[in-house]
């Protein structure tokens, strides 16, 4: 069964800046069970929706079409730990929507989802890119999140894309529909 999830995908021009941020977190953080996400897999995930039928996929496809297509813009923001640095499974940088756009793309997908009677997560979306994955293991994650100098840098969404995640030795984000947005 197909795993798939829904995407905005960062303009190219955002690449550096949100570099230049990870290289600052890597010198804040000493633990070895962290996995930094290489630059080719950063997006903004708007909805997770686990594994589904190839129907319910090519379904998905198609209604990819009924995506609106207005500019988005967002903001880096901060450097968080999803969900706790008690419990860390995730170092994310944290985004903001100045503008609510990125909200209303995010909620322009639940009537989708609901149509093929796909759960929708009830907790509110925090848009972000994950920048290092935390492997399990044993007590807090050791890291000075207040050393990591974050830019209030805007930058565009090129689109919105349904992704099929492939597991094998390592994660590949494999594209299966697009929506190119406009530049602000």
């Amino acid at each position: 069964m197909p795993r798939l999830f829904f995407a905005m995908e960062i303009a190219d021009s955002a690449v550096p800046t949100i570099l230049s941020i990870q290289e600052g977190l890597r010198r804040c953080v000493r633990d070895d069970r962290v996995r930094w996400v290489p630059e080719q897999k950063w997006h903004v995930t708007t909805h997770f929706i686990g594994d589904v039928s190839e129907e319910k996929k090519e379904q998905l496809i198609e209604a990819m079409a009924l995506l609106p297509r207005e500019p988005i813009a967002l903001t880096t923001w901060s450097i968080d730990v999803f969900p706790t640095t008690d419990k860390p499974r995730a170092l994310v940088l944290r985004l903001a929507d100045m503008s609510t756009v990125a909200f209303e793309a995010h909620a322009a997908h639940i009537p989708i989802l609901l149509r093929e009677e796909i759960a929708v997560n009830p907790r509110p979306w925090m848009p972000h890119i994950t920048l290092g994955r935390v492997r399990p293991g044993l007590g807090k994650l050791k890291v000075h999140l207040e050393r990591v100098h974050v830019p209030q840098y805007t930058f565009s969404v090129k689109s919105i894309t349904l992704f099929e995640s492939i597991l094998g030795s390592t994660v590949r984000y494999a594209p299966l529909a697009s929506v190119d947005l406009p530049r602000t």
